[in-house]
């Protein structure tokens, strides 16, 4: 992780632990976001494949990749 963005998400988690009084938030945010990197990262993968080679369930609908990456924000 770049050392902008650690920053950013540090600040962000320092302002969200004094709103809430749980010093925990940061930890908390760090591992939301890593949960949703990991996430969109297998998407990826998935649709990095030829489609002769993936599942029959075919490539993945346009809606599920946007709640996908939405989901962090909410």
């Amino acid at each position: 992780m770049e050392e902008a963005t650690s920053s950013f998400l540090a600040e962000l988690g320092h302002r969200i632990s004094a709103l809430s009084g749980d010093s925990r938030e940061i930890g908390f945010l760090f591992q939301r976001v890593s949960v949703q990197v990991h996430g969109f990262n297998s998407v990826l993968l998935r649709e990095s494949f030829a489609a002769d080679s993936r599942p029959e369930d075919g490539p993945i609908e346009l809606y599920n990749l946007r709640s996908l990456i939405f989901s962090f924000i909410f």
